[in-house]
Formats: C-alpha cells, structure tokens, sequence
C-alpha cells in the first residue's frame, strides 16, 4: 500500500484500540483489562522504590525507543530522518511508533512491578542507609 493508506490503516486501528467505547465492547464487559491506574497505585504503594523502579524502566524504554525507531527507519529505507523527509511520511512513522510505545505499556509497567524489588535494595536502601548514618554523626 501507499504511505496514506499504511498511515489511515494505522491511524484507525490504534483510534478504535484506544476508544474506551469499542475497547470494552470487544471484550464483551466494562472492564477493559489493563487497569494502568491500578498497576500505578501498586507502584505507588511501594513508596520511593516503585517510584525509582518506574523511573528506572521509563528511562530505559526511551533510551532504547527512539535510538532503536531511528535505526530501525534508516534500516528499512536507506536514508536517515532529517527535516527534509515528507510531512505524510513523518506522520505515518509517527503513528506506527506510537503504535508500538502503546502496545508495550503493560510490558513496561510489569517490569517496573518486576523491579521494585531490587531497586529498593540496590538503589534506595544504600541511600538510606547512608543518610542515617550521616544523621546519627
């Protein structure tokens, strides 16, 4: 297919998986499975390490995204995205990468859950601690 008929194609399907009107009428109930308030209420329940552990998966995810979107582009068509490339095909891998950045939220939200754990050990307890002995000197 063309760039406008890819991008039209993208821009409906991600348009009818994020309207909360279809979504819930596929599945047949109002509940509409991925509950992202509910994963970040988890997080927040978990005080500072849930914080860090999302801030932690967030920095990694867009450090890896948008270098991996630009090689992946460069990889497809043999040229690198400049100010030069046509508006319509900006539009077309913009929607196909939000595409792709939506599809991994759960992913992205189940690794942070993943590493609350090991970021409270690593990263906040040794904070922590080290505060607490500064204050008892």
């Amino acid at each position: 297919p063309t760039l406008g008929v890819a991008a039209a194609i993208i821009l409906t399907g991600t348009a009818a998986l994020c309207s909360p009107w279809l979504a819930s009428s596929w599945r047949g109930s109002n509940d509409s499975g991925f509950d992202k308030a509910a994963v970040m209420a988890n997080l927040k329940s978990f005080g500072v390490a849930g914080t860090v552990s999302y801030v932690v998966t967030e920095l990694v995810f867009w450090a890896l995204a948008l270098p991996g979107a630009c090689f992946g582009y460069h990889a497809t068509t043999g040229e690198w995205l400049s100010l030069q490339t046509d508006r319509s095909q900006i539009v077309g891998i913009a929607a196909a990468f939000v595409t792709g950045v939506r599809f991994l939220v759960p992913v992205r939200m189940g690794v942070a859950l993943a590493l609350t754990p090991t970021c409270d050990r690593y990263l906040v307890q040794p904070f922590l601690r080290s505060n607490n002995v500064d204050d008892t000197n």
